[in-house]
């Protein structure tokens, strides 16, 4: 049984879109990659609250980074220390008097990894974590 003459054209370009639609899907990841680069986007955004945080801590400090993120009544509350879907900690390391890491949990970290961090600080792919500088 042959194809009416009249089917091929209508079949072929049907076939093309629908080879065009999963192209996109697999090139670009679907909705799953765009959710989960929405909530990394959170998570980034979120860790301007941290900074925040450290850097009144530091303030209050003699402008000394502190070792670690306690509670005090001139800064912001410690609940912007755990992520913001998971309710992970987001990890605080001290490296010295003014430069300290924040370390999310990032779903997607391969997107970050050469210099591609869209705000201050800058992101280390060994450590999956962004190293900032207290500036007083």
């Amino acid at each position: 049984m042959t194809m009416p003459r009249d089917m091929i054209l209508p079949g072929a370009i049907a076939g093309l879109a629908v080879v065009a639609v999963v192209a996109g899907l697999a090139l670009t990841g679907g909705p799953a990659r765009g959710k989960a680069e929405q909530r990394d986007q959170t998570r980034i955004t979120a860790l301007e609250e941290v900074r925040s945080l450290v850097k009144c801590l530091a303030n209050d400090n003699d402008q000394s980074l502190p070792s670690s993120l306690e509670a005090h009544d001139d800064c912001a509350a410690l609940d912007v220390l755990h992520d913001p879907f998971s309710g992970t900690p987001i990890r605080y390391e001290r490296l010295n008097s003014r430069e300290y890491h924040l370390c999310p949990h990032l779903e997607l970290p391969e997107d970050f990894r050469d210099g591609r961090w869209p705000y201050a600080g800058e992101y280390h792919a060994q450590s999956d974590c962004v190293r900032y500088r207290y500036r007083p």
